[in-house]
């Protein structure tokens, strides 16, 4: 019996069997160096670029960048929830953040998504 048990892909369609679909523009791969000097031409400060590169290398670009673009909003996400369901806990939390922050001075939280005031944010009680 010959059935094709898949005719919305076909050869001739833009998706393959799987369902995904084929790119022609395909960024060229970065060296982890060129990596460490994107990050920096887009705000991140990067004081030891072997430890940066050492980083990429067991990690990778795309999933910094996420939570680089996305650290002050996922904490107001995570402050709400927190005053829902442990509100005894945010302090802690926030007590936490302050001495990580602390920890590394040379961090720009400007491209984190931090306003100036984001102590005095993440502390007012909603």
């Amino acid at each position: 019996m010959s059935v094709n048990s898949t005719p919305h892909a076909s050869v001739h369609d833009t998706a393959n069997q799987a369902g995904s679909f084929s790119f022609s523009q395909v960024k060229p791969a970065l060296s982890f160096e060129q990596q460490v000097e994107l990050m920096r031409s887009r705000g991140l400060a990067v004081d030891d670029v072997d430890e940066a590169i050492r980083w990429l290398s067991e990690t990778n670009y795309y999933r910094i960048r996420g939570y680089w673009l996305k650290a002050f909003p996922t904490i107001i996400v995570l402050k709400r929830i927190y005053e829902r369901v442990w509100p005894e806990k945010w302090p802690q939390m926030t007590a936490t953040l302050d001495t990580l922050i602390r920890k590394y001075p040379g961090v720009d939280l400007v491209p984190l998504g931090f306003p100036e005031d984001w102590r005095q944010i993440i502390m007012e009680q909603t």
